[in-house]
């Protein structure tokens, strides 16, 4: 497992001995609701685990001169992690009258977005991938160029309009590109562009790898990373939602012995599948599993409210330790 660890918490108790609470969801919902009114500004629920591993990480490439920014900000590094969600970038030249290229997107935890920027005549290309281009028009259809009559500046005009995000317009540009200009690189690299912001990004990365390009021995070995932080953080998060589990069940056992004994028999598990999961590499599963341990902690934090609804030092410390703030 390259050396990463993660906790199992063991039954408390046998499955069968542990008998769930008489009431049903929707009383024990609304007792908890009691409980937080008569016992002031508590969280009803647990606080999501480990949010700041929700990123992606971004790989810049830029050409001589070019300068990148992100929300605002000059990236000068090759790499960053960025926040799942919306985001927007901006290159431009230091060269005078190069059309400059900017568009909002949105990335999603942990795939790898890579942005190659590139003077492309007389403007700037960025070619994104991993991404969706939140100011494009997308489009399920695949992209079609129509060879027609050849125009000497096919490609310049397909930049210009690249450079703005307009990709329908660049499409019947391409087809205007002569033979010998179908075959080049910038050819092929505009089509990728077309593909990246119309929502084919599978199509653009498959396009660019063909040739064996360092583009290509980047975004290889990018995802091999990305893929081992994915399931580090994965760890992290049970390992987090383990000692929560834990400290509740532990400090309510005596007081609230049903809800802490269903819990853990439930966690038990968990923790099984968890550890199945983690064995054999299946990040799928592992976000399965952890989005069902959550839903336990969750209704294990329900049932001790709704067990102790005057208790308000003990409402107290059921949010302190279902939001992880004891270590």
């Amino acid at each position: 497992m390259n050396g990463l660890r993660f906790c199992v918490l063991m039954a408390a108790c046998g499955v069968a001995s542990c008998k769930a609470p008489a009431e049903t969801a929707a009383q024990v919902a609304a007792d908890a609701s009691v409980a937080a009114e008569k016992c002031a500004d508590l969280d009803l629920g647990p606080d999501a685990l480990l949010p700041e591993t929700e990123t992606a990480t971004t790989r810049i490439l830029r050409g001589e001169g070019i300068s990148i920014r992100i929300d605002g900000n000059e990236v000068k590094t090759d790499t960053l992690q960025l926040k799942a969600g919306r985001h927007r970038i901006q290159a431009q030249s230091s060269t005078p009258g190069i059309a400059p290229m900017q568009f909002k997107f949105e990335v999603s935890a942990f795939q790898v977005a890579t942005f190659d920027a590139q003077v492309d005549g007389p403007a700037i290309t960025v070619l994104p991938l991993g991404i969706r281009c939140a100011d494009c028009k997308a489009t399920t259809s695949d992209i079609e160029i129509v060879v027609t009559a050849s125009k000497p500046d096919a490609l310049d005009q397909s930049a210009r309009a690249l450079a703005l995000t307009d990709w329908p317009a660049a499409v019947p540009l391409l087809g205007m590109v002569n033979a010998a200009g179908r075959k080049s690189a910038r050819f092929e690299r505009q089509l990728a562009i077309v593909e990246a912001l119309s929502g084919h990004s599978n199509g653009a990365r498959s396009r660019m790898q063909k040739p064996k390009s360092a583009l290509a021995a980047v975004l290889d070995s990018d995802d091999a990373a990305e893929s081992i932080r994915e399931g580090s953080a994965l760890i992290d998060r049970w390992n987090e939602l383990t000692n929560r589990y834990s400290q509740l069940t532990t400090a309510f056992s005596l007081k609230a012995p049903g809800p802490t004994g269903t819990a853990s028999a439930r966690f038990s598990k968990l923790s099984e599948a968890f550890t199945a999961a983690s064995n054999g590499k299946d990040t799928l599963q592992q976000h399965q599993v952890l989005t069902a341990g959550m839903e336990a902690l969750t209704a294990l934090v329900t049932s001790l409210r709704a067990s102790l609804p005057e208790d308000c030092a003990s409402q107290q410390l059921i949010s302190k330790l279902s939001r992880g703030a004891a270590r």
